[in-house]
């Protein structure tokens, strides 16, 4: 008996696993014309259905195993009841649920999100035949917005699309975001090169940064650097073969140094424009609030909107109906026309405008408390560093970006591995 619940067991554990493959290596290729959204919409519809399935097979072959309870699960559960709360209380209950016109970042999502997350952190289990599949996906998504940024791109474009001619974008539906998901990938490829010095990660590593560049992404960009400089520092202090360090280091520098010759100067100057614009900010010199594409118009109009509600804020997605209906005039006076901002472009403003400050505390307690866990084993399991320095980076980015169907879901579900690693690391310790 006991060896047909272990022989039960592990089969049930190896479709989650190749649950969480999909999740993270098929859903970002969903992405198809369509009238209301090429990349929100398919992504949206594909993880619903994927989270039913995986919903149905759980129940179908219901675990006899039971879990201990920890922080980061009663901190999560306390999360979706914020979540929950400010949906009831929500400005606008059907935006809150289903989502906001083509971001469909809802209730309903955010639970999914939630769910990944619990499924990668109880079932996931290294494969290396998914982890090289997964590393394959993530060359073809990187070299495909290199195509775009070179002008090759056989999807037909949404007029709101034009404006991204000359930044590769993707299946991610926006520069962006396409930078947010190479944040994530980046840190990984390269630690696993630099550990391995295969030349399948080599490869992955060099298109996931060419990409990188050719998105002109700041936000990315600046996410990718810190997380990267953790994958070096880690590097020489584990004392990995200085040859692949060298290597590494070389090909992305031949790749800066030919972007920038093929875009005329422009990697430098769109770097540079970072320092340029943090000092507008600090001086208020003419024109600030144009700073990090009227970021700064956004944010100084949306923290006293955060304290008018400050228990529950005004729901999910439901920022761009009330911002245009407190900042018509700005609006007006500044763009000479309508014009919709439904995000806040800072994800932690954004959660605290949308379902309150204490929904904040609590989401950012969660996730540091993960950080903590892994930083604390992170010597005892070799994918623990890859994988902080994922999640540091795109935490990094989303101070100025923002969280979207397209890419986060991947995010939680590196927390929720990086969380499994972390408990698998110290439970060994014990044993």
């Amino acid at each position: 008996m006991q060896n047909n619940y272990k022989g039960w067991k592990h089969g049930l554990q190896r479709k989650m696993n190749f649950f969480i493959l999909v999740i993270v290596a098929v859903t970002p290729f969903m992405y198809f014309p369509n009238v209301i959204s090429y990349s929100s919409l398919p992504k949206f519809l594909f993880l619903l259905l994927l989270t039913i399935v995986i919903a149905i097979t759980m129940l179908l072959r219901k675990s006899k195993e039971t879990y201990p309870v920890y922080r980061e699960d009663k901190l999560l559960i306390l999360y979706l009841l914020f979540l929950i709360l400010s949906t009831i209380f929500s400005h606008n209950h059907l935006y809150s649920l289903i989502g906001y016109s083509t971001r469909f970042e809802g209730l309903i999502t955010l639970i999914i999100y939630i769910f990944v997350f619990f499924l990668a952190y109880r079932n996931f289990e290294f494969n290396e035949k998914f982890f090289r599949i997964f590393i394959i996906t993530t060359i073809l998504l990187s070299l495909y917005g290199v195509f775009q940024y070179f002008g090759f791109d056989p999807m037909p474009k949404e007029v709101a699309r034009v404006i991204f001619v000359g930044r590769g974008h993707s299946t991610f539906g926006n520069p962006n975001f396409h930078g947010t998901y190479l944040t994530l990938v980046l840190p990984i490829a390269a630690y696993v090169y630099l550990k391995s010095g295969k030349v399948l990660y080599f490869i992955a590593a060099g298109s996931i940064y060419f990409s990188l560049i050719t998105s002109f992404t700041r936000s990315g960009w600046v996410g990718s650097f810190f997380a990267f400089g953790i994958i070096l520092y880690y590097s020489f202090k584990t004392k990995f073969n200085k040859k692949y360090i060298v290597y590494l280091l070389v090909l992305l520098l031949v790749i800066t140094v030919a972007m920038e010759i093929e875009s005329e100067g422009r990697v430098i100057l769109r770097a540079l424009s970072l320092v340029e614009e943090a000092g507008d900010v600090l001086t208020q010199a003419d024109g600030y609030e144009e700073g990090g594409a009227n970021r700064i118009f956004i944010w100084e109009r949306v923290i006293p909107l955060i304290f008018e509600r400050p228990l529950v804020g005004f729901g999910p997605e439901t920022l761009g109906e009330v911002f245009s209906e407190r900042y018509h005039d700005d609006i007006i006076a500044k763009y000479g026309e309508e014009r919709i901002f439904d995000k806040a472009h800072n994800e932690y403003l954004h959660v605290a405008v949308t379902t309150g400050i204490p929904s904040l505390f609590v989401y950012l307690a969660f996730v540091f408390s993960i950080l903590k866990r892994a930083y604390m084993n992170r010597h005892k399991n070799p994918m623990i560093i890859p994988l902080m320095a994922s999640i540091i980076g795109y935490l990094i980015q989303a101070f100025f970006n923002l969280s979207i169907i397209t890419v986060a879901y991947i995010y939680w579900v590196f927390l929720g591995i990086l969380l499994r690693l972390s408990l698998d690391a110290e439970d060994r310790e014990i044993a």
